[in-house]
């Protein structure tokens, strides 16, 4: 599910992936609202057997459905960044603050896990009626790992490089900026070629690929799938990325979400193999 979409499915300001492989069925974020059901419907695509679900960050485009996925997979594990559950907002001059962050209900979904349930200092009451209904199995990340054979959680990414917060803030009077600090990614790795998939890239896209080559991850990478975050970026901005992503000698850059049609034109023009990415499509990685 995407923003922009093939014929016969519907668009959505959000994103979502299903994974398909031996180790099971992956669903790598979950939209904002029902039209993930409606496409999955139409792609013949059921959402009531899955094996696990990650999320990316904690707004709500990518968060959406968690209470209704916790429904139809009671107690499957859900992997995501410490820090999903935190109150976030967007103030910009002229408009009244935001709420981005995930709705009461898709929190009720998510299992806290115990040791933070006992920790005072997380705030969580065990008499919480927020926590009451705990379905989706949350494993908390700290920290790059791999989560399932051949599947990397590229997460708690260093800031080397400068990102943008755009307005975005961790309450709402505007006090504390939010760097996004639970942005998360996935590295797929296979031996045919590697994909990263990215939900929004607040980490910045090149500091996701620092991360990787810190963790030696980086050789066989030739795709790169997902939202970037670059709507708003300059020209310079994109053309010193590009030069960047040259390095890796990747077969394919798919532009998805939050990326901006402008990106894909500018590295079309730097001779980048960057396409638009739509829903309903596929990616075969054998």
């Amino acid at each position: 599910m995407d923003n922009e979409a093939s014929c016969g499915l519907k668009i959505e300001h959000g994103f979502s992936v299903l994974l398909e492989s031996s180790e099971g069925r992956i669903l790598f974020d979950c939209g904002q609202g029902p039209i993930l059901w409606e496409n999955a419907s139409t792609l013949g695509f059921p959402l009531d057997d899955l094996n696990a679900l990650v999320l990316s960050h904690g707004h709500f485009d990518h968060g959406g459905n968690l209470a209704r996925l916790a429904s139809k997979n009671p107690a499957i594990a859900l992997w995501a960044h410490r820090d999903i559950l935190q109150n976030r907002w967007v103030i910009r001059q002229g408009n009244a603050p935001r709420s981005i962050g995930l709705t009461v209900k898709n929190r009720k979904a998510i299992s806290v896990p115990q040791s933070d349930l006992e920790n005072p200092l997380k705030g969580y009451s065990k008499n919480n009626s927020l926590w009451g209904r705990q379905k989706l199995r949350w494993i908390p990340l700290d920290d790059s790992r791999e989560i399932l054979p051949g599947v990397w959680a590229i997460t708690a990414i260093p800031r080397k490089y400068p990102t943008s917060p755009e307005g975005h803030f961790l309450d709402i009077q505007g006090n504390r900026q939010d760097p996004v600090d639970d942005d998360l990614s996935l590295l797929i790795t296979h031996p045919k070629g590697d994909l990263l998939l990215c939900g929004c890239c607040h980490s910045g896209l090149r500091n996701t690929l620092e991360e990787i080559k810190r963790l030696n991850l980086h050789g066989n990478l030739k795709r790169i799938m997902g939202g970037f975050h670059l709507s708003k970026a300059k020209d310079e901005e994109l053309t010193v990325l590009g030069e960047y992503l040259k390095e890796f000698k990747l077969d394919k850059i798919i532009c998805n979400h939050c990326t901006g049609n402008h990106a894909v034109t500018h590295w079309k023009t730097m001779e980048l193999p960057a396409e638009l990415g739509k829903s309903g499509e596929t990616i075969n990685l054998n």
